[in-house]
């Protein structure tokens, strides 16, 4: 984090990303088998709300069944 890659990489935000490494939190993600379906299928609700091609509520309802399924298994 010291090195001139990192510097150059992040400039101006350097400090701002040292902080919140320092202060985040490593486990952030679900912790079960199914955690990159389910973080899938949040991003998929996520974007078919954006590109209108479902309501968030639906898009989410959605998800939250295949999530659902995904946790079962």
């Amino acid at each position: 984090m010291n090195s001139d890659e990192f510097n150059k990489r992040y400039g101006a935000f350097k400090e701002a990303m040292l902080a919140s490494i320092n202060q985040g939190n490593p486990q952030y993600l679900p912790t079960v088998t199914a955690a990159n379906e389910i973080i899938n299928n949040a991003g998929i609700a996520v974007s078919k709300a954006l590109a209108g091609t479902a309501s968030a509520k639906d898009a989410l309802a959605e998800a939250n069944t295949a999530n659902d399924a995904a946790v079962a298994r």
